[in-house]
């Protein structure tokens, strides 16, 4: 039997949306808020499209403010140069996975 080595968070289904959330990073006490975009996201993370250097291990708030506004407490898991004019893209775990209602 052949056994997969991906982690099931890599397994998630992805959807692929471009809408705009927020960021906030905590720099020396203080809530800073950046504007970003969702590339793809799944119930486990997102990628982000931000003009901020964030680096992987960094912790952050993902705000959607959607239908059903969210703030989800995530951490930076990988960042990499984007398309010249959106500077970066970083992907982003969710601390708790979202809950899809049926």
């Amino acid at each position: 039997m052949n056994e997969s080595t991906e982690s099931p968070i890599r397994q998630a289904k992805r959807i692929y949306v471009r809408v705009p959330v927020e960021i906030i990073v905590d720099s020396e006490g203080a809530k800073i808020s950046y504007p970003a975009s969702t590339v793809d996201f799944s119930t486990h993370g997102a990628r982000v499209r931000t003009n901020i250097a964030l680096v992987p291990g960094e912790h952050v708030s993902f705000i959607w403010h959607g239908a059903m506004p969210q703030s989800l407490q995530s951490q930076v898991v990988w960042s990499a140069p984007g398309h010249p004019e959106e500077a970066r893209e970083v992907g982003l775990e969710f601390a708790q996975p979202l809950q899809i209602a049926a």
